[in-house]
């Protein structure tokens, strides 16, 4: 790791651009674009921390990190994003805003099983309308299956994401997204919140009951 992915990792905004302009000054060339020994460049580091300006953000695209470089693991900066737990949809919608419409790509697929952003955005503890939005307005389909044939409601309901009717709503009546649909080992998204819901979860795993609302709100 060099200076600035330490400094990308903190989210600190002042931090990143002491870590760019020393960098300027020593003529580092493709400092922003740098890598670890995992691949992640700064993006990822900042976008893993949760604590991400989008004027950080914005400064490590114009120094030449790149969008859709990715991680050993498969993630794009974006998708590690949308799947990170506890930042609400309202600030994942700003981020990924800023990087989408500064050249993310929007069809990223994950590798080993074929989920596109929207599954990944669902895979997260929660998941809104207002950054299922600006996922379909920048190109995402949100109707999309994964290799297993799951919809973004099969993802939802095995992270227990879909805690808002309204969020609920929109997939089906506006996205046209079946919430019955079966996946290829015949589960509906009904049945996968079921079992998920009566597993016994730690009492201290964040929010434990979001598996009964992902239930109750499937089952309209």
């Amino acid at each position: 790791m060099n200076a600035l992915h330490h400094a990308a990792h903190t989210g600190n905004h002042e931090m990143i651009q002491m870590a760019l302009r020393l960098a300027a000054r020593q003529g580092l060339i493709g400092f922003a674009a740098e890598k670890d020994s995992s691949n992640r460049n700064a993006l990822h580091m900042l976008l893993e921390s949760c604590l991400a300006e989008t004027a950080s953000v914005q400064l490590l695209i114009k120094n030449g990190a790149d969008l859709n470089d990715r991680t050993d693991g498969g993630y794009s900066p974006l998708a590690l994003h949308l799947c990170q737990f506890l930042p609400p949809s309202q600030y994942k919608a700003k981020i990924a805003e800023v990087l989408l419409e500064h050249g993310a790509d929007p069809l990223f697929k994950y590798p080993e099983d074929d989920r596109n952003l929207a599954h990944l955005a669902a895979s997260a503890d929660e998941v809104g309308v207002i950054l299922l939005r600006v996922l379909a307005n920048c190109g995402v389909d949100l109707a999309a299956k994964d290799h297993d044939d799951r919809t973004i409601f099969h993802h939802c309901a095995v992270a227990g994401s879909l805690n808002e009717d309204e969020t609920f709503s929109f997939l089906r009546y506006t996205m046209k997204v079946s919430h019955t649909s079966t996946d290829r080992f015949g589960e509906t998204p009904l049945h996968l919140a079921i079992k998920a819901h009566t597993k016994t979860h730690d009492p201290h795993l964040f929010r434990p009951d979001r598996w009964q609302s992902t239930m109750c709100i499937l089952m309209q």
